[in-house]
């Protein structure tokens, strides 16, 4: 065996291992998500969710998402709305719909201009309208 064949196998490897994890990860999330009474823990529960199934199930994503978005909505909490409407841009955009998602992100980052204690929140609509 080459040193070659050794990396790719070992890559191969990791990849499975990472691919695996995710799922116990989402399985924890979903079983305190499901005990939860405070919205509050309840909407940071459903985007933890969306992230994890950003890349690996989007529909899922968008599913968590939208609920921690309804959440928001009902609080009337602008800084969370905007929160769940980043991963609702990020499904926009990874399902070929760019232009609905660039607009959800400068409406956001507009929004979120003047607010010093958003700063990390506006840097990453900034990095996702430059994609």
């Amino acid at each position: 065996m080459n040193v070659r064949t050794a990396t790719l196998e070992l890559i191969f490897i990791l990849l499975c291992l990472v691919s695996f994890s995710q799922p116990e990860k989402s399985d924890s999330l979903k079983k305190v998500l499901s005990k939860s009474s405070s919205n509050d823990e309840r909407f940071e529960l459903q985007l933890q969710l969306a992230d994890n199934y950003g890349t690996l199930n989007p529909d899922s994503s968008l599913l968590y998402a939208t609920n921690a978005l309804s959440i928001a909505k009902k609080q009337g909490n602008q800084i969370k709305i905007i929160r769940a409407e980043y991963y609702q841009a990020s499904y926009d955009y990874n399902m070929g719909k760019p232009e609905d998602a660039l607009a959800r992100a400068e409406k956001n980052m507009s929004a979120l201009k003047g607010k010093p204690e958003q700063l990390s929140l506006l840097a990453q609509y900034t990095a996702f309208s430059r994609r």
